[in-house]
Parts: structure tokens; sequence; C-alpha cells
């Protein structure tokens, strides 16, 4: 039987959800948060929805670059994570215990906004290559 052959942009997707996802559960871990495997005892759908973020924030910047070739969606994913991260880290570090969720947990919450806004970002560099070079 052949092997089974993945397009790159599946098999960049994966990738880029996996990294993303694994950076994700180590800083969530890292600043105290909830454990989310006891989460998806107590709170399926809350951890579920968490999980499936970080998997997709990571893995659909990843396939647009590979299939659109565009940077944008891969910078401006990171750069929020980085951004969250940071934002947590100075707080936690400051022995301040936040009132809500701290940045990181609202970029973690609010997922389909950085994916969305990154797809829109990436198909705006998209065309905007597209018709410079027509």
């Amino acid at each position: 039987m052949p092997p089974l052959r993945q397009s790159p942009r599946v098999q960049a997707a994966a990738v880029g959800g996996a990294l993303h996802a694994v950076a994700s559960v180590w800083l969530w871990t890292r600043f105290g948060f909830e454990n989310l495997l006891v989460a998806f005892g107590t709170e399926p759908i809350y951890a579920t929805y968490a999980m499936l973020g970080m998997v997709l924030a990571g893995a659909v910047p990843a396939a647009l670059a590979r299939w659109r070739t565009t940077a944008t969606p891969v910078l401006l994913v990171g750069l929020a994570f980085v951004l969250a991260a940071v934002g947590t880290w100075t707080t936690a570090r400051r022995g301040l215990t936040p009132v809500g969720p701290t940045p990181f947990g609202w970029y973690v919450l609010a997922w389909p906004a950085v994916v969305g806004i990154a797809g829109l970002v990436g198909e705006l560099e998209w065309r905007t290559r597209r018709y410079r070079l027509a």
C-alpha cells in the first residue's frame, strides 16, 4: 500500500496547531491557571473551547501562510501571543492578583477574534500582492 500523502497545507496546519497548543498549554500551567485535564472533567465545554482555540490559533495562520504564501497571519498571531504572555507575566511578577482574566486568558478566550482578524489581514495581504503583480 502506498504511503498516505498529505498536502503541504495540512502539514503546515498540523505543525502550527501543535506548536501553538503546546506553547499555550505550557504557559497556561506556568501562569498557574486551572489544570486543563481536570477542567475536562468539571467543565468540558470550556476546556474543549480553550483547547480547540489553542490548536486553531496556530493551525489557521500556518495553513494560510502555506496556501496563500502570506506572512501577516503568523506574525499577527505571534505578536498577540507574545504580548498576551508578557502582559500576564508582568502582572504575575509584580505579585498582583488579577480581578478578571489576564491578558493571556483573554487571548485564549478570544481566539475566534484572533483567528478571524489574522485571516482577514492575510487575505488583505494576498489580494494586495496579487493585484499589485497583475
